[in-house]
């Protein structure tokens, strides 16, 4: 356990340490060799291909129709479609992105097919500097009619005011759309109830705030939206689409990066202590969340990217599913985290240069977005470094499984429904039931019987829409 006595380790004053956010200096170490141009070491069998490059990548999305939604720090959200990238964003936001700055949350509403709502999270401008939380509709392939849901607190004035911003957007099981949010470097932000800053925030997807929130009776106006306080820096965050799971990776001060499993109402402790705590830290506003896994900056300094392998179509094989994936920006890899194995954590790939993202397909394959070599000239932490880069790509790493493929007599798989005359599924002997998932993951219908030793066919719900679905016995 590491308890902090320095309130704020800056990176002016200790430049060789990994004591900022991703797109700071703690994202490279002086003392760290420098990065070399190569591809990704990967398991056998398994192919990585550059698909875009020359980018200015944060994050991105990927639709249920393959489309991958990139989001560019300056404010564009672009489009790789088809194997192709299209010349015209489908949004440009003025943000400001100016240090960590930027563009650098996006998700993909649970109804997107239907409504076609995406949410962005980006630095306005105006009337002063501060993070915001919109909604937009997307036609075809451009975006518009913005709604904000929420203007957070204005951020200090630059040099350290431009980081720690969070920025992650996920949408829960329950349909809410949890928020990530930095301290803005102010340590005191991360525990007090007063400031939504160094907090997990829940809303609807309309952006009122639920009631049921852990602090709503406590608070009052947007500190309602408070549901999990004590980060630092949680830049980025991923759902479980089977199992709910909310897995938050707080980029560390001194010592530790985490991977903590999202709950609510509880305190994660920073600043009063970083990395697993025997004992919980005094003062505390919850629960303790003591990290399910966390890392010394041995070589690494920022967790940059979360994901879980839990795709319609399997393609990397059995042993990877349900396995949770992040990666380090200055250690340049992505490792696997299985819960099933008492959160063993083991290595996938390597060898890339500043990893910030990564999400599954629903063609089972992992896409990345990474910032590429730092320009010559440019320290470690620089404004203009954290800024922009014109060597950021965008990667797709492939497996060599066959895909779960088309579903029969009941067993797991993808399959188009409904299916014609027969509307059917089969419900093989000994199980208790099936569940049916949309290709966002979503689940849209359960059946669950007294297991039999029989197979038995179960009909569809009326009025199912024609598409693409995940079918899982159990």
């Amino acid at each position: 356990m590491k308890r902090l006595g320095d309130p704020m380790i800056r990176c002016e004053r200790t430049p060789l340490k990994a004591c900022v956010p991703p797109l700071a200096c703690a994202l490279l170490l002086a003392m760290l060799p420098a990065p070399k141009v190569a591809a990704a070491t990967l398991p056998a069998g398994f192919t990585e291909t550059k698909l875009i490059g020359n980018i200015n990548p944060t994050t991105l999305e990927i639709t249920p129709d393959g489309r991958v939604l990139l989001c560019e720090k300056s404010g564009n959200i672009r489009v790789y479609k088809n194997g192709a990238w299209l010349t015209t964003p489908m949004l440009t936001l003025d943000a400001d992105y100016q240090e960590e700055r930027g563009l650098l949350g996006l998700a993909l509403d649970p109804d997107f097919k239907t409504n076609g709502y995406i949410y962005a999270y980006y630095c306005s401008k105006t009337p002063a500097a501060h993070n915001r939380v919109s909604r937009f509709k997307v036609t075809g392939d451009v975006a518009a009619e913005e709604t904000v849901l929420i203007d957070l607190p204005n951020l200090i004035a630059l040099r350290s005011g431009g980081w720690h911003n969070g920025g992650s957007l996920q949408f829960g099981k329950d349909g809410k759309l949890y928020v990530s949010v930095g301290n803005n470097t102010i340590t005191a932000n991360s525990k007090s109830l007063d400031i939504v800053l160094g907090k997990i925030l829940r809303l609807n997807p309309d952006g009122s705030i639920p009631t049921d929130n852990p602090f709503y009776a406590t608070t009052t106006g947007d500190n309602r939206a408070i549901w999990a306080l004590g980060l630092r820096n949680p830049f980025t965050t991923a759902v479980n689409p089977v199992t709910g799971k909310y897995f938050i990776n707080d980029v560390g001060d001194g010592a530790f990066e985490e991977v903590n499993e999202g709950k609510a109402g509880y305190d994660y402790g920073y600043p009063s202590v970083e990395g697993h705590a025997a004992t919980a830290p005094a003062g505390l506003k919850g629960p303790y969340g003591d990290p399910i896994s966390n890392y010394s900056h041995n070589g690494a300094c920022a967790i940059a990217g979360a994901t879980f392998y839990h795709p319609p179509a399997n393609t990397f094989g059995p042993a990877y599913l349900d396995l949770y994936f992040f990666s380090d920006y200055c250690g340049g890899w992505i490792k696997s985290l299985d819960a099933s194995k008492g959160n063993a954590v083991a290595t996938f790939a390597s060898g890339i240069n500043r990893p910030i993202n990564l999400k599954v397909g629903p063609d089972g394959s992992m896409y990345y977005v990474c910032r590429g070599v730092r320009a010559a000239g440019l320290g470690p932490g620089s404004a203009q470094d954290n800024m922009s880069t014109s060597d950021g790509s965008l990667y797709v790493i492939k497996g060599s499984a066959p895909s779960t493929g088309i579903a029969g007599a009941g067993n797991n798989g993808l399959i188009a429904l409904p299916a014609g005359k027969d509307d059917g599924l089969t419900l093989p002997p000994g199980k208790r039931g099936i569940r049916l998932f949309d290709l966002s993951g979503k689940e849209v219908w359960s059946f669950e019987r007294v297991p039999g030793a029989e197979a038995m066919r179960v009909g569809l719900p009326s009025g199912l829409q024609k598409g693409l679905y995940l079918v899982k016995s159990f």
